[in-house]
């Protein structure tokens, strides 16, 4: 299970992130799971970019490792 996570210029860490409600969670059981494939990441690259404003970084993460990182 790959999980997403987000950070902006304001956070100090990267926070579990629920897509469908917009909002971090504290349970990474509430927060949206994403396969590995090059169409997720490259939509997460385009959601990452459309708020390049606020440095939005987002991760995919499998049992705690990044396995991809958006630019």
């Amino acid at each position: 299970m790959n999980i997403v996570y987000i950070k902006t210029k304001d956070m100090k860490s990267f926070k579990a992130f629920d897509i469908e409600r917009g909002i971090t969670v504290k349970n990474v059981i509430f927060a949206s799971s994403v396969e590995n494939t090059d169409k997720n990441r490259g939509l997460l690259q385009n959601f990452a970019d459309e708020y390049a404003n606020i440095n939005l970084a987002i991760q995919l993460r499998n049992n705690g490792k990044v396995i991809f990182q958006t630019k």
